[in-house]
This record gives structure tokens, C-alpha cells and sequence, in this order.
């Protein structure tokens, strides 16, 4: 891609009015751009839970569903899903010399599509719509909140460096934005990370209960652990869910010590209903905007 990221931030004139123009027709209802990753389902997607719209009793449910909160909502929402590219670029392996490697290959690929494509008739089926777009999601996930007049952008974070460099990249479009906010979740994990101990004494205690040697704490761990609390905390409060290194600084090298602390420290969350009603906003349909076609195999895979 020739274009860069400050390139994209910094809008032309023409491009500006004519999002500030869907936002202006966007302030009578809020409108969700759900950006999928590789959450590709309906059901226990948290991304979802407060679109149910044709749930009779919201706070019978939402008693229902541990820690999390469903509640009517009037937002509108369009769905997305970037084939990135760079997941099916060849690049050298490390085995030898001789031979380059992907990190999506043809099965994963051919799978891939077929998710997609059911998601998309699921979606479908209760009145969503799937964008699909193939290219760079920190440039293609900003153009589609401005053409559709999002206010708000949902996704879920995704363990691994690049993806935590991808996220941070679109979040950065949109810092001191007051348009468009981001809110981030975690749906591919058995415990969620908010749930789970937030520094190393803490992990180290919940792993042994009984060794009171390791419940001893310096004066140094004390501020230490204040600090890791209060920044967890912080992240509990606001709406991005820290999935990086630093979060779990301190967490059990130990398979058995992790089991131990993490069952001691947070149940498994239950699962959420999918959504049996979505509401679409009227801009998708008016502005002419493309919902893309499911690229091929071959075209995803070089030969």
C-alpha cells in the first residue's frame, strides 16, 4: 500500500464533508460498526449482546448472564470483515531457505471463506449486513466508520503482536475523537482477562494458598501491587480490554500454578444469546454502499 496511516488521518477536504455529513444524519441514532475478526459467529459474541431487540424483559435476562449486562438498545449496526492481506503474503521460513511460508494457508484459507460467507447469511437471516472488504483493516476499518457515519466502533481484541499493533493503529485514528468512540472486547478465551489476577503476588497466592512464604510481601511489592491494581482497575472502567504483555507481567510460568490461580480467581462467564433482531441504518442503503464479494481462494492464495 502506497498510502500510510497519517495519509489516511489527514482527510482531504472533500472527504471531510461528506463525513461530516453522515455523521450529521447519523446524530438521530446511534450507528455500530461491528468489525469482525476472527469472532466470526453470532452466538456468545459479545459484540452483539445489547442489540437484541426483541428481548420482552431486558433485566430478566440480563440477571441471566453473569457479568455481563443486556439491555435494549435503538443503535444501528453494520457489520465488517477484513481479509487481510498480510496474513496470505508469503514471506521467507525459517527452516530453510528455499521455501517462503503464510500465516493463513490454503485450508485455513478455504475454511476461512466459508465462515465468512455463513456469517454472512446469518446475518443476513435476522436483518444485518456483512461488509466484506481484502487490504490493510487499519486503513479500510477508519474509510468505512466515515462513509457509513459510525459513532461507535466495537471490536475484539486478538492475542498475538501483530494483531495488538493492528489495534493499536485503529484506536490511534480515533484518539480525541468525540464523533466516534472505540470499545474493545475478549471473546476467545475460556476466562476473561479482566477477571484474572492482576499482579505476581497475587497469582502466587491464589496458585499456593497454603505456602504463607509466598504471601509475604515486601514494602516494594506493596506499591508495586497498589499499582497493577489500580491500572487494572482502570482498564475495567474504561473500554479497551488490555490483552498485552504487560497486563499479565507476574502471571504462573507453571501450567499447573496458572490452573490453580485462575480457577481460585474467576468463573467462566456464560454464554451470551445471539441476536434475534438487527436493525440497519439507513445510509447503508442510500449512500450506495458496496457490501463486497467473498474473494476466492485462488485469489486470496498465491501460486
Amino acid at each position: 500500500f502506497t498510502l500510510s496511516l497519517p495519509s489516511i488521518v489527514m482527510l482531504s477536504t472533500s472527504t471531510r464533508s461528506e463525513s461530516s455529513d453522515a455523521y450529521s444524519r447519523s446524530t438521530s441514532e446511534p450507528i455500530r460498526l461491528i468489525w469482525h475478526r476472527h469472532d466470526l459467529r453470532l452466538h456468545d459474541n459479545e459484540l452483539y449482546s445489547d442489540l437484541n431487540n426483541e428481548i420482552d424483559n431486558p433485566v430478566q435476562v440480563s440477571k441471566s448472564i453473569e457479568n455481563v449486562v443486556i439491555t435494549q438498545s435503538s443503535t444501528r449496526c453494520v457489520s465488517l470483515f477484513v481479509f487481510d492481506t498480510t496474513y496470505f503474503k508469503p514471506r521467507p521460513s525459517i527452516a530453510s531457505a528455499f521455501y517462503d511460508t503464510v500465516w493463513t494457508g490454503p485450508h485455513a484459507a478455504r475454511v476461512l471463506i466459508d465462515a465468512v460467507s455463513d456469517l454472512r447469511n446469518n446475518l443476513a437471516s435476522i436483518g444485518g449486513k456483512l461488509l466484506v472488504r481484502v487490504g490493510d483493516p487499519t486503513i479500510i476499518v477508519p474509510q468505512i466508520a466515515q462513509e457509513i457515519g459510525a459513532t461507535e466502533i466495537f471490536y475484539n481484541e486478538e492475542p498475538g503482536t501483530y494483531e495488538n499493533e493492528v489495534s493499536r493503529k485503529v484506536k490511534e485514528c480515533y484518539m480525541g475523537n468525540k464523533k466516534c468512540k472505540i470499545e474493545t472486547k475478549v471473546g476467545y478465551t475460556l476466562n476473561h482477562p479482566n477477571d484474572l489476577p492482576s499482579d505476581s503476588n497475587e497469582w502466587n497466592q491464589l496458585a499456593h494458598p497454603k505456602d504463607k512464604n509466598k504471601q509475604r510481601r515486601t514494602k516494594n511489592n506493596h506499591v508495586n501491587a497498589s499499582l497493577n491494581n489500580s491500572q487494572v482497575l482502570s482498564e475495567r472502567e474504561s473500554s479497551f480490554v488490555d490483552v498485552s504483555a504487560n497486563r499479565f507481567k507476574g502471571m504462573s510460568k507453571i501450567m499447573g500454578d496458572f490452573r490453580k490461580a485462575a480457577r481460585n480467581s474467576a468463573n467462566v462467564r456464560k454464554p451470551l444469546p445471539a441476536p434475534s433482531r438487527l436493525e440497519t441504518p439507513d445510509i447503508l442503503m442510500n449512500n450506495g454502499i458496496a457490501f463486497g464479494t467473498i474473494p476466492s481462494l485462488e485469489n486470496l492464495i498465491e501460486p
